[in-house]
């Protein structure tokens, strides 16, 4: 199943007005094929006034998040145009419960759609396993734990690649 507007709405049971608003918000921030999102670009949506390093790291540290469970990290190496020189960022990947997280605490309107948008995705996810659940099992087929598990690891494969197609 694809993840569009006619699917959200017939096949899953939402509204047009939620399933537009979720394309629409699929289309600002993306969760990258690691299933993690990037720190800086949710920064930049959540309007955040502060710099991007003080915001990351005093979240991290007022927060509690902790490196190898909620965020990762990466040294860039970024190029200055027209020399050999450049200056290396240290980038963060963001697990989407952080960055759920981290839109909720950011307490403006930003904030609040962002984490309303990654808890709408969840439930998408979750709503598209019971639907795959429940088609197979109309087709007569043995459900299994096996066939459970692979139905979800093709369904998140699915989902992940719709909304790919959409950002």
């Amino acid at each position: 199943m694809k993840l569009n507007k006619q699917n959200l709405v017939n096949k899953l049971g939402y509204t047009k007005t939620q399933a537009d608003w979720y394309l629409k918000m699929a289309t600002l921030i993306k969760v990258e094929d690691d299933g993690t999102v990037d720190a800086r670009k949710l920064h930049e949506v959540l309007g955040s006034k502060q710099q991007f390093t003080n915001w990351i790291k005093n979240r991290i540290e007022k927060y509690g998040f902790v490196e190898g469970i909620d965020f990762s990290t990466f040294n860039k190496f970024i190029k200055r145009e027209n020399t050999t020189l450049g200056s290396k960022t240290i980038e963060y990947k963001l697990t989407v419960n952080m960055a759920k997280e981290l839109s909720m605490i950011e307490n403006n309107e930003q904030g609040r759609e962002f984490r309303k948008y990654f808890i709408m995705a969840e439930e998408i996810a979750n709503n598209f396993s019971q639907w795959n659940v429940t088609r197979n099992g109309a087709k007569g087929k043995k459900i299994t734990m096996d066939t459970l598990e692979q139905a979800d690891l093709e369904t998140c494969k699915e989902i992940k690649e719709q909304i790919e197609n959409h950002l």
